[in-house]
């Protein structure tokens, strides 16, 4: 008779527990349960909050059923200052956009005569304005700003990030020309000329010409190494 009863009983919670994952599953299935209560944006400083949430997609009062995140975060990333885009669902009701935004680098002349903040990547950002700093190195052109020679000029701010000979805050301005290449202007008014491409080798020139300098005392004022065999130096006397 025991087991009967033991039987029995296994029965009923073996159909306790059906019934109890079938509500569960129908809770959580009906539409109510996906419905977007709150959106919280996080980590966004120069992108506004509504843009973030139009770019997504997804709005409050409505279901996250079919809210494809990785659409949502490719909208986010054509905003140039979206470096980086996460998004979590936590259930019910809430989605949080977490906006890593892209830092200001340097600054380029635009062929309007705009200047525009460049991103370490060299990704055009938005303009630059008092408000937001002036502070930066600055790339000109003397016209078509190619794509080949502007990677050099950011590749010239690259080396001198972690330069103790000439440092990124000594750098004033890297000039770009078709014919001629890349100049920089330091903010003391030195000028040196890298000409065209090998441009880490040439760096390491210059780090070694100023290097080699400072032991004798001495300060350039012009030095020239667009050639890959021949470099001129000018002394401050």
């Amino acid at each position: 008779m025991k087991n009967k009863y033991s039987s029995i009983l296994i029965h009923l919670l073996i159909v306790a527990a059906i019934v109890g994952s079938l509500y569960a599953l129908f809770n959580i299935t009906k539409p109510k349960y996906f419905t977007v209560s709150e959106i919280i944006i996080e980590g966004n400083n120069r992108i506004d909050p509504s843009e973030i949430i139009k770019r997504s997609g997804i709005r409050a009062g409505v279901t996250s059923m079919f809210f494809l995140e990785s659409i949502a975060i490719n909208n986010i990333m054509e905003n140039p200052w979206a470096s980086k885009v996460q998004i979590q669902k936590e259930f019910p009701g809430k989605i949080t956009i977490n906006v890593l935004e892209s830092k200001p680098y340097c600054i380029i002349i635009d062929d309007k005569g705009k200047p525009h903040y460049l991103s370490e990547n060299g990704k055009k950002l938005g303009p630059a304005i008092i408000k937001e700093g002036l502070d930066f190195p600055v790339i000109l052109s003397d016209g078509i700003l190619y794509s080949e020679l502007l990677d050099q000029a950011i590749e010239i701010l690259n080396l001198s990030k972690s330069s103790s000979i000439l440092n990124w805050k000594e750098i004033s301005e890297v000039n770009i020309s078709q014919e001629h290449g890349l100049k920089l202007i330091t903010v003391d008014k030195r000028l040196i000329e890298f000409g065209i491409g090998n441009i880490k080798s040439k760096w390491y020139r210059v780090e070694k010409i100023i290097s080699h300098a400072r032991t004798k005392n001495l300060s350039e004022d012009y030095i020239n190494i667009s050639s890959e065999n021949l470099g001129v130096v000018n002394f401050n006397i």
